[in-house]
């Protein structure tokens, strides 16, 4: 049961990766960060539900949720437009098993 709790994570970790290299196939490994405008609604509703979470929970604790997040952040310049949305749709039906223990939603 534990390896299907880390399936998701791994396939968002693996669909960054490879918008990371294909960035940095096409010499854009410094992607310039994009605006909250500028990304998908499904991202847009993600990082929404991810601040007010962690805006409930204990600060420690959630750093580990936190990091998650930063990830994401930091990938999704390196994204295509649809693995951007498929990245957010990833992280957002993980989110609740993330921070479960922050009992923050």
């Amino acid at each position: 049961m534990q390896m299907q709790t880390h399936k998701p994570l791994l396939f968002a970790l693996l669909l960054s990766a490879s918008a990371l290299s294909q960035a940095h196939y096409h010499g854009i490994s410094h992607a310039k960060p994009l605006t909250y405008d500028q990304l998908p609604a499904e991202c847009q509703h993600y990082f929404k539900r991810a601040d007010a979470c962690f805006a409930k929970a204990n600060q420690a604790a959630a750093t580990p949720a936190r990091e998650v997040v930063k990830f994401l952040v930091q990938a999704l310049p390196a994204a295509t437009p649809l693995q951007r949305i498929e990245m957010c749709k990833v992280a957002e039906r993980d989110f609740p098993a993330r921070v479960s223990a922050l009992k923050c939603e």
